[in-house]
């Protein structure tokens, strides 16, 4: 009988959508409503409205207009509403322990704000939580989740103030937009090991949340989704292989302090924007991202280095501005592009070396006090522009035995250096390689093994 019910359930699950089903209401003179007005838009959603300050209990009767619902929607402040009652002959909708159901209690659709429960346990038959279900609850602190609820929607836990802790959430893979935004007392997700989708801002704003599993399974972390989390301290993201990150997914969370990333294909703009106390980023071993984007490290002033691999092209406007405390910084030689105020006001970083072949380094990129670059190239440039000193980088020659001048080339003319310097003991130039032969002496022998090089070059 147990498995034949579970079939049925899973069978709904599975096969519903949003949709309340089709209710044919007639008219308000059937049955008196009071409390609350009501309208129809669209294809039959029905809006429940003008809640009065005073109502406790909102009862919806079997028929309260013409025409088919839906769905239904509440408004977003259900003011003193402590419980939401249906009537039992209402053919598609029903109540238990004052929360709102479909008729076959597959979907929650509302709990009310006000209800005076600590605790509350979705029933097993649930598979659906509608979005907004819980928004504003008030008293709720702890709730056990149904297995059978595989999806967060949107808005369903928002601004729930108290809301602490909550079980059995080993079956949940999404988690919508502001799913939890501004729940400050729930301080953490350690079950949700199959989560693969995070939406946008969906914890920002919970600021006693400090820990949550970051599993293989996770691709996407939506814009702002974890912002002012000021009691996440440490996030490794080492196993989301395929993470897609979007903006400021850890924009100001002030007490975090090590971050362990992932082979991210680039770091969008503001990702750890206003984090003051980061110390330590951990990047794959010989990883890099192809960019590092706008403000994505601004004001992280408890930053001291950091080192980028070979394969990093670009440094966007203000990505690592504000960075008080940084004194190195390795820049590969992959990078083309600096934008603007990039390294600005990092008031330790004296100086910065650059690449050879970089093409562009905007308005205020770079404040230090030395610039180590090639000569003739956008660096040395850039240091003029901008009154910095320029340190020129010299290039180091491939050595070729019998190079004496160290030009590249081994020629008549290197002969003839090497025979005035042992005639002479004096040098026209610097000398790079003397001892043709290697044995620490620069002597005719020298010259012998110097016309052998010649003989067997021509």
């Amino acid at each position: 009988m147990k498995k034949t019910i579970l079939r049925k359930t899973m069978a709904l699950c599975l096969g519903m959508t949003l949709s309340l089903g089709s209710v044919n209401l007639i008219g308000t003179n059937a049955l008196e409503i009071t409390g609350f007005g009501y309208s129809m838009y669209g294809s039959g959603t029905l809006l429940i409205r003008d809640i009065e300050d005073d109502l406790k209990t909102l009862t919806i009767p079997s028929e309260i207009t013409e025409g088919v619902v839906t769905d239904v929607i509440f408004p977003y402040n259900l003011k003193n509403v402590e419980e939401i009652l249906v009537d039992e002959n209402n053919p598609y909708l029903c109540s238990e322990g004052g929360v709102l159901f479909n008729k076959d209690k597959t979907i929650l659709i509302k709990y009310p704000p006000k209800k005076l429960d600590y605790e509350y346990e979705v029933p097993g038959s649930v598979c659906i939580i509608k979005e907004k279900a819980f928004e504003n609850v008030v008293e709720l602190s702890e709730l056990k989740m149904s297995s059978l609820v595989t999806e967060l929607k949107d808005d369903v836990f928002s601004s729930c103030e108290n809301l602490n802790y909550i079980m059995n959430t080993e079956s949940i893979t999404n988690i919508g937009d502001r799913t939890f935004y501004g729940c400050k007392e729930l301080d953490g997700l350690d079950t949700m090991v199959n989560v693969k989708f995070i939406g946008e801002e969906a914890f920002s704003n919970c600021s006693d949340f400090s820990y949550f599993s970051f599993s293989q399974n996770l691709k996407y972390i939506g814009n702002e989704a974890f912002r002012e989390c000021d009691s996440l301290d440490n996030v490794d993201l080492s196993d989301c292989n395929g993470l897609d990150l979007d903006y400021g997914a850890f924009m100001n969370c002030g007490s975090l302090e090590s971050i362990e990333l992932p082979e991210l294909p680039f770091i969008p703009g503001g990702t750890f924007e206003g984090c003051d106390n980061l110390k330590n980023i951990t990047f794959p071993q010989n990883y890099a991202p192809v960019f590092i984007g706008s403000s994505a490290f601004d004001g992280c002033s408890s930053l001291a280095s950091i080192s980028l691999a070979d394969g990093l092209i670009a440094i966007y406007d203000r990505a690592f501005e504000s960075c008080t405390n940084l004194s190195s910084v390795t820049i590969p030689e992959s990078v083309l592009y600096i934008g603007e105020n990039a390294f600005n006001d990092c008031q330790y970083l004296e100086t910065l070396s650059l690449p050879k072949n970089i093409k562009k380094i905007e308005f205020n990129a770079i404040n230090t006090e030395e610039i180590y670059g090639y000569a003739g190239t956008v660096a040395e440039t850039y240091a003029k522009d901008s009154n910095i000193r320029f340190i020129p980088i010299v290039e180091e020659t491939e050595f070729k035995i019998g190079d004496v001048d160290g030009n590249g080339k081994v020629t008549i003319l290197d002969l003839v250096k090497l025979k005035r310097y042992i005639l002479t003991g004096t040098m026209e130039d610097d000398f790079l390689n003397l001892d043709v032969n290697n044995d620490q002496n620069i002597n005719s022998i020298d010259l012998v093994s110097m016309v052998n090089i010649l003989i067997e070059n021509n």
